[in-house]
């Protein structure tokens, strides 16, 4: 096995441009499904407000006008979700500021 390996990274070249940011692949799949850059910034910025594992559980799903509209696991995250919905369309607000001349005013939980 570590014959194997020594072979394959010997002959293999690994350079650091060769390697492209996750977040740069993600935005080039936006783009190609049709999704707007806005939209396309928006889903990283839910993540970076709400955080990873809780935008796992409540996740972003669309945008309707001012209106941002989620899905939740469980009764518990969409109470959560009502606890700090105000604290949240602040920061998406603020994060947004510069790109977007939409603010968002609230967000609503829908079932898909």
């Amino acid at each position: 096995m570590i014959n194997l390996l020594h072979t394959f990274f010997s002959k293999s070249t690994f350079l650091m441009k060769d390697f492209v940011k996750s977040a740069d692949v993600l935005k080039k799949i936006f783009y190609n499904l049709g999704i707007s850059e806005n939209l396309t910034k928006l889903y990283f910025i839910w993540e970076e407000v709400v955080g990873p594992k809780l935008a796992k559980k409540i996740q972003l799903c669309g945008v309707k006008k001012d209106v941002l509209l989620v899905t939740v696991e469980t009764p518990a995250h969409h109470h959560y979700l009502k606890l700090h919905k105000k604290d949240w369309l602040e920061k998406i607000n603020k994060m947004c500021s510069k790109e977007s001349e939409v603010v968002y005013n609230d967000i609503k939980v829908i079932r898909l």
